[in-house]
């Protein structure tokens, strides 16, 4: 009788301890995916400083921008950063899963609008994301500008150290990085960024 209450307890111990370590790691696991989900989760780090995550291996104000040739959204010819040598190019990296994009690309559409007749490229790379899905949103947001497919497994957005998005390159006429900027800009810092890289 004593034995098969020893084992009863035993057993319940055992199972007690079992779920016990399975709700820890169930709830490391949630915590570990939710990490790192929310690093690639667009407008994670607006404003302020940002994490060294962000930040840390991309290419800063100074450096050649990293070159690339992709193909285009639609397929049709590719994107390359050579045939805008000696051109100001504004390079943004997106997304259709991206909120903050859709604050991002009305201020690219109006830029691309007020900047024709100079020669001022807006270019924006795909991010993580659907093909489909991206020219659907591009359609639905009315995008002028030149548009790029990201490829497997991003290789550009590798090159320029993207784990968050929206992120906008400001690259001068020399192909050097102006500046780095993380979510959709505000109009006056658009503005500024672009006067920056548009000088001769």
């Amino acid at each position: 009788m004593l034995g098969s209450l020893a084992l009863a307890l035993a057993l319940a111990a055992g199972i007690g301890a079992w779920r016990s370590r399975d709700d820890a790691d169930a709830k490391a696991e949630v915590k570990s995916s939710s990490g790192t989900a929310m690093a690639d989760m667009p407008g994670m780090h607006m404003g302020g400083s940002h994490p060294a995550s962000v930040t840390h291996g991309a290419p800063g104000p100074g450096v050649a921008a990293p070159p690339f040739d992709l193909r285009t959204l639609n397929g049709n010819g590719r994107v390359r950063l050579a045939d805008y040598a000696g051109r100001p190019v504004v390079l943004t990296f997106w997304a259709s899963w991206c909120i903050s994009c859709r604050h991002e690309f009305p201020a690219l559409r109006d830029l691309t609008q007020r900047s024709s007749g100079s020669d001022l490229a807006v270019v924006g790379i795909t991010y993580r994301d659907i093909p489909a899905d991206a020219r659907a949103f591009a359609q639905e947001m009315r995008a002028n500008f030149t548009l790029a497919l990201g490829g497997d497994e991003d290789p550009v957005a590798r090159a320029y150290g993207i784990r968050a998005i929206p992120q906008i390159y400001f690259i001068d006429r020399h192909g050097v990085i102006h500046a780095r900027r993380f979510g959709a800009p505000s109009a006056s810092q658009l503005r500024a960024d672009v006067a920056a890289i548009s000088r001769r």
